[in-house]
C-alpha cells in the first residue's frame, strides 16, 4: 500500500469558464516523540524510513533519552524524501543503566550509565502514516526487569509489533551518545495580590508507566490525580528533584525535557492547586498561596 505524502491536487472537471480553483491539500508534516516512562534505563534510538534498505545505516540517532525525559522531533526534518511521515520505519533502539542511581535522575554532575547496554535490538516495519497520517506519534519506552525492552507505538495494530525484545542483539554504541539537554521549568508561588512568597519548598517527580492497566491519571493531559499518594501509587517516582522559591516567589528546575509532577509544600499555608502535571519546557507554572486557618 502506498500513501502519498508530500502535496497532491484533487483531479476537476476541465471548466476553463466556470473559475473553479483546484483544491490542494497540504502534508502533514507529523512530529514524534520518544518518551521514556521507564525508571531505570536510559535509552537511545535509531531510525531509518521504510524505503532504506534492510541493512543501512541508520541516519538518525537520538541523544540519551533520561527517565521521564522525552525527545520531540519532525520527521521531515530527519526523512526529507518521506515528505513529512514515513509509511513505516525501522528502529533501532539501546537501553543503558544507571550507575548512580543514588543521585537524582538527569543531567547532573557525574550522572552515569554502563557501557554496555542491558537490552538492544532492532525492530523492523514499524506502521505509521500507513495507518493513518497524524500530527503526532509517540513510541513510550516502559518500565521493564533487566535484560528486556518494552516499547509501546502510538499507532500499532493488533499483531503487527508488540515492541517487546530481549537480550543484546546489537553492538553497543561507540561513542556513546550525548545526554539529552536540558530544557527549563520553572514557575512562582504568589499571594492572591501577586507579591511572591519566598522558602516555600517545590519538589519534582517524573512520570513512570509500569504496564497497560496503569490508570488514567497516567495521560498528562488528563490533569494528574489529586494529590501525592495517589501520585507516587499511581504514575509517579519518588522526588528527582527539591528546591525552594526565591525572595521574589520564583523557583526553577534544570532537568530534560519530560513530563513531571510539580509540588509545593510549606508550613502554615495552603496552595492553589497543590500540585500540577506538566511537560516542559514550560516557564509559567504558578501557585497561589493563602495563609492557613
Amino acid at each position: 500500500m502506498r500513501r502519498a505524502c508530500g502535496i497532491f491536487m484533487m483531479m476537476l472537471p476541465l471548466c476553463l469558464s466556470c473559475g473553479t480553483t483546484p483544491s490542494i491539500v497540504l502534508p502533514v508534516e507529523t512530529e514524534f516523540l520518544i518518551v521514556n516512562t521507564s525508571s531505570r534505563w536510559y535509552v537511545t534510538m535509531g531510525l531509518r524510513p521504510d524505503t532504506a534498505s534492510e541493512g543501512s545505516a541508520f541516519d538518525f540517532q537520538s541523544k540519551l533519552i533520561a527517565p521521564g525525559a522525552l525527545l520531540r522531533e519532525r520527521f521531515i526534518n530527519i526523512f526529507p524524501e518521506t515528505g513529512g511521515c514515513p509509511n513505516r520505519f525501522d528502529i533501532r533502539v539501546h537501553l543503558y543503566k544507571r550507575l548512580n542511581e543514588d543521585l537524582p535522575i538527569g543531567l547532573d554532575d557525574m550522572e552515569e550509565v554502563a557501557p554496555t547496554p542491558v537490552a538492544s535490538a532492532e525492530l523492523l516495519d514499524i506502521l505509521a502514516c500507513e495507518v493513518v497520517v497524524a500530527s503526532s506519534y509517540t513510541i513510550v519506552l516502559r518500565d521493564s526487569e533487566e535484560g528486556e525492552g518494552i516499547l509501546k507505538f502510538a499507532q500499532e495494530l493488533d499483531g503487527e509489533q508488540d515492541g517487546t525484545f530481549t537480550g543484546n542483539t546489537l553492538e553497543p554504541l561507540n561513542p556513546l551518545p550525548d545526554l539529552l539537554e536540558n530544557a527549563s521549568l520553572s514557575g512562582r508561588v504568589v499571594m492572591a495580590d501577586g507579591t511572591g512568597l519566598e522558602g516555600v519548598g517545590v519538589l519534582l517527580r517524573t512520570r513512570v508507566r509500569r504496564g497497560d492497566n496503569d490508570p488514567a491519571c497516567c495521560n498528562i493531559n488528563s490533569g494528574g490525580p489529586t494529590d501525592v499518594e495517589d501520585a507516587t501509587a499511581c504514575c509517579y517516582d519518588a522526588p528527582i528533584a527539591i528546591v525552594t522559591t526565591d525572595a521574589a516567589g520564583n523557583f526553577s528546575f534544570d532537568r530534560p525535557p519530560g513530563a513531571y509532577w510539580v509540588e509545593v509544600f510549606a508550613d502554615d499555608l495552603l496552595f492553589r492547586p497543590v500540585a500540577v502535571t506538566v511537560e516542559s519546557p514550560i516557564d509559567n507554572i504558578t501557585f497561589i498561596a493563602e495563609v492557613s486557618p
